[in-house]
């Protein structure tokens, strides 16, 4: 291996748990320099200056409807910005552009469309750039890293019992147990704007980055995460075995654990000094509940200049699907709407005949009904939609196949 390599594996899963009827959890591994998605796992090798991978868990807010809508709309629209932005932009920037860009897919869907109203998810991304990662926040999912012998959470709760914590009204073991402590203060679509924590860390060789969902941080220890990671086999392994620990201890929630692993000359190694004290955390934008919420203009500002957009170098990303963890999902979506509209188009056939035969008993008896045209031209109209509605889902369908 060269000086300015770096190896990374990342693997990811995610569990429904044994008390949910559907996972709201979803989660995303990606590799933005060769445009592509892993669906669990993969092994790279790559040089310091082509690094950039992406681990990101979203966790549907529990009570909210539409929770595993917001977790993929969040994820994909994290992977379509960072996708789309140019390597130029500093990390953090396209990182919290990316974050705030799905806050507003989220947000505009449940504004928009009644089934999905009030509809959120938390996100927890890490970006790993060249010899850094950069650690995206919002909502309660967390983030760890493991370095020799410690395991550090590189992550702050958005929670109401964290924020009692840092005012000295609770204690950790106090909030540990109180009643409130899954109420979260911000989360991906619940409000048109959000704040992103990020924050910079600089990675060493033999790093552990490890992001997860409640399901997994409510029921295993940090000591607990580092021993069965260490001890298996392969990280696959120490995946199954986290998640199968969280449902011994009861799986009450949604489980879902990403894990990379770098090493490689390209990255320092751990100093003797630096096992003695935390990794140091670099705060690039921290989430402050009593700040005035305010735009930071990242997405508009980004995502609208084609200037620094690079989709052209990233068609691979488009090109093939099939690794895209719920590509199976959005398939039987496209499958069951084709046919409901199918099905709606049928009916309103039957109703347009309905109100022709109306028409046809109104003038026999010489009747007067003024609104009989304004309905027949909404009943043309809403057919119109319909069939435009029904060949836009086809031609959506029939290219989604083609990349996959």
């Amino acid at each position: 291996m060269s000086n300015n390599e770096v190896h990374i594996s990342v693997e990811g899963i995610t569990d429904i748990g044994l008390l949910r009827t559907k996972n709201e959890d979803c989660f995303l591994l990606a590799d933005f320099r060769n445009g592509r998605t892993f669906p669990i796992n993969t092994t790279q090798t790559t040089s310091l200056s082509d690094c950039s991978f992406l681990l990101v868990v979203s966790d549907g807010v529990g009570g909210s409807v539409s929770g595993e809508i917001a977790s993929q709309f969040a994820i994909h629209a994290i992977n379509d910005s960072l996708a789309r932005l140019s390597w130029s932009i500093p990390a953090h920037d396209r990182l919290i552009a990316a974050v705030e860009q799905a806050n507003y897919v989220v947000w505009n869907y449940g504004k928009d469309i009644p089934a999905y109203k009030g509809m959120s998810a938390t996100v927890t991304a890490i970006l790993i750039e060249q010899d850094s990662a950069y650690i995206a926040q919002v909502g309660d999912s967390r983030a760890y890293l493991i370095r020799q012998n410690r395991t550090t959470q590189i992550t702050t709760d958005q929670s109401l019992v964290e924020l009692m914590i840092s005012k000295g009204l609770l204690t950790p073991e106090e909030a540990a147990q109180h009643p409130r402590k899954n109420v979260i203060l911000q989360a991906v679509g619940l409000e048109e704007i959000i704040q992103v924590d990020v924050r910079k860390l600089c990675l060493q060789q033999k790093d552990y980055l490890i992001v997860c969902s409640d399901g997994l941080s409510n029921n295993v220890l940090e000591s607990e995460m580092m021993q069965i990671i260490r001890n298996s086999s392969s990280l696959s392994e120490a995946c199954k075995q986290l998640v199968s620990l969280a449902n011994e201890r009861g799986g009450k929630d949604n489980i879902t654990v990403t894990i990379a692993y770098l090493t490689g000359e390209g990255l320092p190694q751990t100093s003797s000094r630096e096992l003695t004290r935390p990794p140091s955390l670099t705060p690039l934008f921290i989430f402050d509940p009593d700040r005035d919420p305010e735009k930071t203009h990242k997405r508009t500002r980004l995502l609208s200049d084609p200037s620094v957009c690079v989709l052209e170098e990233n068609v691979a990303i488009l090109e093939n699907l099939s690794a895209y963890p719920n590509t199976q999902d959005i398939q039987e979506r496209y499958k069951k709407l084709s046919l409901l509209l199918n099905d709606a188009l049928e009916i309103l056939s039957e109703q347009q005949y309905e109100i022709e035969l109306v028409g046809h008993w109104v003038q026999v008896q010489g009747a007067i009904y003024p609104r009989m045209p304004d309905l027949e031209n909404k009943m043309l109209l809403a057919r119109e939609h319909l069939e435009q509605a029904w060949r836009m889902l086809e031609e959506v369908t029939t290219e989604f196949r083609t990349k996959t």
